[in-house]
């Protein structure tokens, strides 16, 4: 491949809701460098790798290798869940608590 090809991985993150992700981003300490909801994309830069990634209905893309996007995907997926949880947690009035790393105890109040 010459040295100024460009490949381009990709990566599903479908089933997302646009709130919680641009959460799950802001929580994770990535830096939003644009975004558009009407039109469900999201482009950042991550904190770890300092990589640029875009989100598009559904799609994470980037220049990144494979290995290293599914890494950051999952590192992604893990925060999306964190925050489907307290925000599922805030909307029924219940109360977290984190017991470990991706371990909640949930309070349900009377």
């Amino acid at each position: 491949m010459p040295c100024f090809s460009i490949q381009k991985n990709q990566v599903d993150f479908q089933n997302v809701d646009y709130d919680t992700l641009i959460d799950g981003l802001n929580a994770a300490g990535h830096s939003i460098i644009g975004q558009e909801k009407a039109a469900k994309y999201v482009r950042f830069v991550t904190k770890d790798t300092n990589a640029t990634i875009t989100w598009t209905d559904g799609k994470l893309e980037s220049s990144q290798n494979a290995d290293s996007l599914n890494a950051s995907a999952l590192k992604l997926k893990q925060e999306y869940s964190r925050q489907v949880v307290k925000a599922t947690a805030k909307r029924f009035g219940w109360l977290v608590k984190t017991t470990g790393e991706n371990q909640f105890e949930i309070q349900r109040r009377y």
